[in-house]
């Protein structure tokens, strides 16, 4: 081979190497800072937990556990409220979109809790058998007529539209059969399951399955893709009830848009303006997002702690990777 050719090939080999070196370190900007606000004073009060960001396809860029081994990428635990970004998912992807008519107005009522279910209690649902028991058990299908039209956060409104036989048509399916009614649109990983009946909290899965879900929105697998964040409302109000305090998120078919401009916590923390993120995070403090631009998402993965203290870890996590 000629002098000169084997020098024109080292110089296209290394003008690849350089084009892919700096997709790599794109692709993991910030990684350090990530590590560093995992591990910092913003996380102290989730650990143990385990954590993790990834891309639309693949397995995690980067994560980590912290305070222990307790609980790892496959540990199948409780996740709450994250529950809600799966059933919301699930009607989406059931109707193709927004449902129609009277009945499909009241469905993504629901799915924005405007219905005036402030007494449900999702404790009593492991009472039920099924899904209209759990609706229909202790003070759950009381409506506050004061609060109907109005942002008022909890699982009620849900397990209303799931429960009727007029709107969603779940309320004989005890919790096998609705993870059943649930897979047959969303093909959720095998470590999801129910734990009782109720749709916006029952819901148990590891952080690896709930990630697939998340990439599922991100690549356009689930229609929920295409409505993040629709026709937000607002949680700040007279009549509303945000669990957030002050913190003046929108809110958006049983997900969280983190578009505040700031506010405080119940627990007194202070918080920065959102990023734009979609978020569903649980009361023992799972807690989910994706980014605004869909590019990335995240997961605290913990059973052990609250929704403020993972919200406050999580979002320090993401803005460390991205900033």
């Amino acid at each position: 081979m000629r002098k000169s050719n084997r020098a024109a090939i080292f110089k296209l080999l290394a003008s690849a190497f350089v084009g892919l070196a700096s997709v790599f370190s794109i692709a993991h900007a910030g990684k350090p800072e990530a590590i560093a606000a995992a591990n910092g004073s913003a996380c102290n009060a989730v650990q143990p937990f385990y954590w993790e960001i990834g891309r639309k396809w693949g397995g995690p860029i980067i994560s980590g556990q912290v305070g222990g081994n307790t609980y790892g990428r496959n540990t199948q635990i409780g996740i709450a409220s994250a529950s809600k970004w799966i059933f919301g998912a699930y009607v989406l992807q059931r109707y193709g979109g927004l449902p129609a008519g009277p009945s499909g107005a009241t469905i993504i009522s629901s799915l924005n809790m405007k219905e005036g279910h402030t007494s449900f209690n999702p404790g009593s649902c492991a009472l039920a058998n099924k899904v209209y028991g759990c609706y229909v058990v202790g003070n759950n299908d009381v409506v506050d007529p004061s609060k109907v039209g109005f942002f008022n956060y909890g699982g009620g409104d849900g397990q209303y539209a799931a429960a009727k036989s007029n709107l969603l048509g779940l309320g004989n399916k005890d919790a096998n059969a609705l993870l059943t009614e649930i897979n047959s649109f969303l093909n959720l990983g095998s470590d999801f399951s129910y734990n009782m009946p109720a749709v916006a909290g029952g819901m148990r899965a590891s952080a690896a399955d709930y990630a697939a879900f998340l990439q599922g929105i991100m690549k356009g697998t689930y229609v929920m893709s295409a409505y993040l964040g629709d026709s937000p409302v607002t949680t700040q109000c007279a009549n509303c009830n945000s669990p957030f305090g002050t913190v003046d998120l929108h809110y958006s078919l049983y997900h969280w848009i983190e578009d505040n401009t700031g506010g405080v916590l119940p627990n007194g923390t202070p918080l920065s303006p959102g990023d734009g993120a979609y978020s569903s995070p649980g009361a023992l403090g799972f807690y989910p997002w994706i980014s605004a631009g869909k590019g990335r998402y995240g997961i605290i993965a913990t059973d052990s702690s609250n929704f403020q203290n993972s919200y406050v870890c999580g979002k320090a996590v993401r803005e460390a990777y991205f900033n």
